[in-house]
């Protein structure tokens, strides 16, 4: 405003005579601006060099400060993880020490922490026993049960909750990795050394108890957690885990061994887990979804009698599928029996496809009950070998539905479908060259309600299922099945149609010197009603023109006996009924005594036996008037017949 009060005085109105005077006042006051124009300026200036020497001060104090945090960060990362190694050194591995009676070493190379991002990372961890200690106790015979060795190149915490660092009760992170783990678990009385395989102590003959050899392992290139959660304490070996959870566990391409004296199988696997939460003093278990893979999965056992195969195993989204199924011998027909020290029947399985849905995986877990919709096999192949020209040990053999219901778990399946089966039974007679085939194709069958859980005493799983039988006859049965072990009943009826009585000649003629020329079933029923002890049948053989043959062998092979099997042929009963107005023949043959060391196969065979033999023989009375009828007869009744010794007990049990 000065300033324009100043040029307001110098440009006045004056007279026309004193314009030369005022003009050089004008440039005087021109001057006058510059000056002040300039002066505006240098204070501007002076000002931008303040507000720069602030901000500079501003910057260093800024830097000093993040310089001061950096510092501060590195010496508490520095001092936490000196502290926490100072811990588990000082209290980890003592603790563990101490806890097994010095047996266990508790070491690791590298320990590392970054409080930025919240990584912990331990390196190089070992945990095995002292060889020193384990020497001394297996001096002393002292050794315990079960011990391991695990080995560990690397655990990493990442996104790790350090307060628990104060509280060593709660751990809470984002992620958990356990990088190349190699675990070793042995399970014996009798220990050789670290590293080693076990041996088995000697039998106690008074007790006659063994225990078994067992050795687990795994190897797995990462093993991760995410989101884990645990509770614990330290009071015990180790911690005590009081409560886990987690949003998802994995492990890929885990090799896991389980070895001992009669198996062993080392699969490679691939685990998934998510929602999995675990409490174990509420004892509540819960996970949301599970994915389980391996293949190619060999499992020898029996001391190498056996191979277990599966060519690929998948359970995922509560379904369960298993492809190329092979239960194998590496023995042959002939070789294994001989080699063998108990078993005679040498058994093979070949299944393409077996699947089983909408598994309640909590109750399995929970309840060890396997609760599911339905499953299916399909394509299967059974076969069963028997050599009776060795002797065997006298062992009881169950019936095949007590597997069900002394099965380890609790079962409740909807129903089991079977598919496109064949079911073959072989068998070389005490004086038979070559083997009797027996054999059921295309068998189409479904389990109704597969449980061992009693809900009523008069319960029963219930098979229906048809069939052709010997490559021919049609065959439809039904066949309840005890549920409860207390009740000792079971129930089987059948049907055919349309059998060409020839067929049979695959297991007649091997076993017996007996050949069927011709012969026409037209229709069979039978039924059979027993227990594990006894049954009952009651059979009605609808059949025509049954013509038989008695044969001779010779070195050139077999002749028949024509003049035996005309005599033969006069007196058997060739049609049932024997002419078209007649009453069919029908057989009720009661307390029919199982052998309880044969199988349930042989047990169903040996009660149709009697029955076909009663329809198509003869009285005593003809037998009597004709040795060969007697000689037929014989032949046909003792096809599954053991020998006996003179106290009348079997020698050589099927």
């Amino acid at each position: 405003m000065w300033i324009y009060s100043f040029l307001m005085r110098n440009t006045s109105t004056t007279p026309a005579g004193q314009r030369a005077g005022e003009i050089e006042d004008g440039n005087l006051c021109a001057c006058r601006i510059k000056q002040v124009s300039l002066c505006l300026k240098t204070n501007t200036i002076r000002m931008s060099i303040k507000k720069v020497r602030i901000f500079k001060k501003i910057a260093k104090i800024v830097l000093i400060t993040a310089l001061s945090v950096v510092v501060l960060l590195f010496f508490l990362n520095y001092f936490l993880a000196y502290r926490l190694e100072s811990y588990l050194r000082k209290e980890l591995v003592g603790r563990v020490s101490d806890a097994t009676d010095q047996f266990y070493i508790l070491s690791y190379d590298n320990l590392s922490i970054n409080l930025l991002n919240g990584e912990l990372r331990i390196e190089g961890i070992e945990f095995r026993p002292d060889s020193a200690v384990f020497d001394q106790w297996k001096a002393q015979d002292r050794l315990p049960d079960l011990y391991f060795d695990a080995k560990i190149d690397a655990i990493d915490f990442r996104g790790i909750n350090l307060i628990w660092r104060w509280s060593y009760e709660r751990l809470d992170f984002d992620v958990f990795e356990i990088q190349s783990p190699v675990l070793d678990i042995y399970h014996s009385c009798y220990l050789s050394g670290p590293g080693q395989k076990m041996k088995v102590k000697k039998t106690d003959v008074k007790s006659e108890k063994k225990k078994t050899e067992m050795h687990f392992s795994l190897e797995a290139p990462l093993i991760e957690l995410v989101s884990p959660s645990w509770t614990f304490s330290m009071d015990h070996l180790l911690f005590n885990i009081q409560s886990v959870s987690l949003d998802r566990f994995r492990m890929m391409n885990a090799k896991v061994g389980l070895n001992n004296e009669n198996m062993s199988v080392t699969p490679t696997i691939d685990v998934e887990l998510k929602g999995l939460y675990y409490d174990h003093e509420k004892r509540d278990f819960d996970v949301k979804d599970v994915y389980f893979h391996t293949k190619n999965v060999d499992w020898a056992f029996d001391n190498g009698f056996y191979n277990l195969h599966a060519g690929n195993i998948l359970f995922s989204g509560n379904e369960l599928t298993l492809d190329d199924i092979r239960l194998e011998s590496p023995y042959s027909k002939e070789e294994f029996a001989v080699k063998h020290p108990k078993h005679a029947d040498r058994l093979g399985l070949n299944v393409k496809h077996f699947s089983m849905r909408n598994i309640n995986v909590l109750s399995f877990v929970k309840n060890k009950t396997l609760v599911a919709e339905n499953a299916v096999a399909e394509q299967v192949f059974f076969e069963v070998y028997k050599n009776r020209q060795l002797p065997v040990q006298l062992k009881y053999k169950p019936m095949i539905y007590e597997f069900i219901q002394k099965a380890p778990v609790l079962i409740d399946v909807d129903c089991v479908t079977v598919r496109d089966m064949d079911l073959v039974y072989e068998e070389l007679s005490r004086k038979g060259k070559r083997p009797g085939k027996l054999f059921f194709t295309g068998i189409n069958g479904v389990f109704h309600d597969v449980t061992n859980i009693v809900k009523h005493p008069d319960q029963y799983i219930v098979l229906n299922a048809d069939a052709k039988f010997m490559g021919n006859g049609s065959l439809t049965a039904e066949w309840k099945i005890p549920v409860d072990s207390l009740n000792k009943s079971f129930l089987l009826d059948a049907h055919m149609s349309k059998f060409d009585f020839s067929a049979l000649n695959a297991m007649i003629t091997p076993a017996a010197p007996i050949r069927i020329t011709s012969g026409q079933v037209n229709d069979l029923t039978f039924s059979i009603k027993g227990t594990d002890l006894l049954a009952d049948i009651r059979m009605r053989l609808l059949y025509e023109n049954l013509i038989v043959e008695l044969l001779k062998e010779k070195e050139d092979g077999t002749v028949e006996r024509k003049f035996n099997s005309a005599l033969v042929n006069m007196v058997v009963r060739n049609s049932n009924p024997r002419r078209k107005n007649e009453k069919p023949y029908v057989t009720n043959i009661t307390s029919v005594k199982r052998d309880p060391n044969r199988s349930t196969f042989n047990y169903i065979w040996l009660l149709l036996r009697p029955a076909i033999a009663d329809v198509v023989g003869v009285s005593q009375a003809e037998q009597e008037a004709a040795g060969e009828v007697a000689e037929f007869v014989k032949a046909i009744k003792s096809l599954f017949h053991p020998d006996k010794n003179e106290e009348g007990a079997v020698k050589e049990p099927v």
